[in-house]
Order: C-alpha cells, then structure tokens, then sequence
C-alpha cells in the first residue's frame, strides 16, 4: 500500500524521518519548513527528502551537513562545491561513515578544493580517506601536515616520505595514536636515539618498532625497567633467553616467567623469585621445578587466589605422590586451605 502524506500527516513522523523516504506528497518535499525541521532531526534522511529546488538551498544543505556530513551527496552539485558547505560539513561515526556515495561527492569536488588546506583539514578531522585524492604536494607541507597528525596519528601514513622521517612529525603523531608507528619512515624505525625515545614515552612502543631492536639489550633493559618487566613480551627470542634480561624483568613482575625461555622456565633461581612474589607463577616453571619440594613450598605460601585446595596454587597438581604426602607441604596446604575458607564465610557474612 503506497501513503502519500500530507505535511499534517508527515509531521507525526519526524521522530524517524527514514521512515518518510517514500510515503510524502511532492509538494510536502517542496515545503522549507518541514524539510528544515526533517534535516534538524536527522540531517541524512532529512535532505534525502527534499525537492531538486531545497536541495539546491544553502541554508538546508548547511543544516543537513552540520548534522551528518554525508548528506552532501543528496546536495546539488552546485552545493556540493560550495566552500561554505564542505567548511560545515561533520560526519558521524556510524552506519553511513565510510559512505561510498559520500566518498563518490568527495573525488568530484572541484580541483581547486582538493588544495584547499582549510576544507582538506575540515574534512579529514572526520573521514581520512579524503587525504588520497588531495594533492601529494599539501602533504609535504610540515606545518599543515603537523595539523593532520595532531588531529588523528594515523594521518602519517599519507604523508610525504620525507616528513614520515621527520621526528617532530612523527612523534606529533604518535603522542596522538600508537598505531602511527606502523607508517614511520625507514629511517627514524632504524634510529636507535629515536626509538629510545619512543621508549621512555611509553615503553610498549617496542612491540612496534624494528626487530632488530628487540634484540638491542640495552634498549629491552630500559624498557623491561620502565614497563615493570612487561615489554619482556616483545623481546627477542634471544634475549628471552637471557638470564641478565629475563631476571631484570621478573624482579619487577614475577609473572614475566611466563615470557622467558623453557630454559630459563627450569633456571631454580628465577622461579622462586617469581613465585615469592606470587605462588600463582608456579604454573609458568618447567613441569621438573613445579615438583621441586623448596619450589612448591614457597608457591603455596605466596598465593593469594580464591581457589578451591586442588589448584592451590595453580600448577600444584603437577606434584609427584611423594610431595603430596610431604607432611610439610600437606600441613601448609591446609593452612592456607583455612585462611581461604574464612576469607570466604567473610565475604558471605558481608553479603
């Protein structure tokens, strides 16, 4: 069945204008009034419901715009190139970002727009993809380019080569989004003082940076110290096989044996540093410590998990028959297997 409404009729359905894409006479489409209150309410579909003649008014695409960028593709082309409408445009994060019509609109904007620093900044403060038709020239200019990657880091990876080695640039961009890391230019991902720095700004930066130095010691070192052991996860498999890095980092975080080397995992020394800290560690030793009697020992006093007696701590069923029948082992079990209970009737008490 086909409506034709009335701007009565229509008025009753701005709460959700999609629904009057179809269902409104041509002459409702025609009328200022309701198509500005229908754009107020949601600027895509509002415009989407205006006549050839509201379409091509300023003040309709500019409040439509302002509401959802994207409906600049139900502008007139006219419109469509009016640098005081591409200046208001704002796009929503949602169903229609990353519209393709929408991106349709923006590769035929008129040449001289596409140099335009003022709308290229505008428009990309929403949707950086209309940073690959600007021309390649803007994007070699570090002041605007400083603009773009302050706004979103990710911009980095339009720019020129030259300004992707530039560390002003790249650490602007950085600070804004880690994830500009990936665009770095060859020459700063290879420069070892730039790296530092990257480093002491946040020191999982070396997850991302050149493998060849995830296998720098001194750089994993000053690191493993800043991130309290956990930038061990993105080491080499060398240095996790280094005593000197992986101890400097279980000092600070025992759980970090879980990053070291099945070597190092059997290293006595290293597990019981872990598992002083917290006996939970127990579960990265080697299946030979975790049925080491002075190992399980210091694990089962050091753990704090709510967990039934069995797991207590995690990696104590590994034990051998004979450790579990230690009656030393037994009678610390049970004395933590207490301490928890209480802990437990507590915390019901409380409820």
């Amino acid at each position: 069945m086909r409506y034709d409404f009335y701007k009565k009729e229509a008025m009753s359905y701005l709460e959700d204008v999609s629904y009057l894409e179809d269902k409104i006479k041509p002459e409702v489409r025609d009328d200022k009034e309701f198509i500005m209150l229908a754009v107020n309410k949601n600027g895509y579909y509002g415009l989407s419901l205006a006549s050839d003649r509201l379409r091509d008014d300023k003040e309709v695409v500019i409040e439509a715009v302002k509401k959802d960028g994207n409906a600049i593709k139900y502008a007139s082309k006219r419109l469509q190139n009016d640098k005081d409408i591409l200046l208001s445009i704002q796009l929503k994060r949602g169903y229609h970002d990353w519209d393709w019509d929408t991106n349709d609109v923006f590769e035929n904007l008129n040449e001289k727009f596409k140099n335009d620093k003022d709308i290229i900044l505008n428009l990309t403060m929403k949707n950086n993809y209309f940073l690959r038709l600007v021309n390649p020239s803007i994007l070699s200019d570090k002041q605007f380019v400083l603009k773009l990657v302050k706004n979103n880091g990710n911009n980095l990876k339009y720019v020129s080569e030259e300004l992707k080695n530039d560390e002003e640039v790249a650490l602007a961009a950085i600070k804004q989004d880690w994830i500009a890391l990936n665009s770095l230019g060859e020459k700063l991902k290879n420069n070892k003082e730039f790296v530092l720095k990257l480093i002491k700004m946040d020191s999982h930066a070396l997850e991302y940076v050149a493998d060849s130095f995830k296998n720098d010691k001194e750089l994993v070192l000053e690191a493993i110290k800043l991130s309290y052991g956990s930038a061990l996860d993105f080491a080499s498999e060398e240095l996790r096989s280094d005593r000197e890095v992986v101890l400097a980092a279980i000092k600070l975080n025992g759980r970090y044996l879980y990053d070291a080397s099945e070597e190092l995992q059997d290293d006595k020394e290293l597990v019981l540093i872990s598992v002083a800290q917290n006996g939970d560690n127990l579960r990265y030793a080697s299946k030979r410590l975790r049925n080491d009697r002075e190992v399980v020992l210091t694990a089962i006093k050091n753990t704090y998990s709510f967990v039934p007696i069995d797991y207590l701590p995690i990696g104590i069923d590994y034990m051998s028959k004979e450790l579990k029948e230690d009656p030393e082992i037994k009678k610390v079990i049970s004395i933590r297997h207490k301490e928890v209970k209480t802990i437990e009737n507590l915390c019901k008490k409380r409820k």
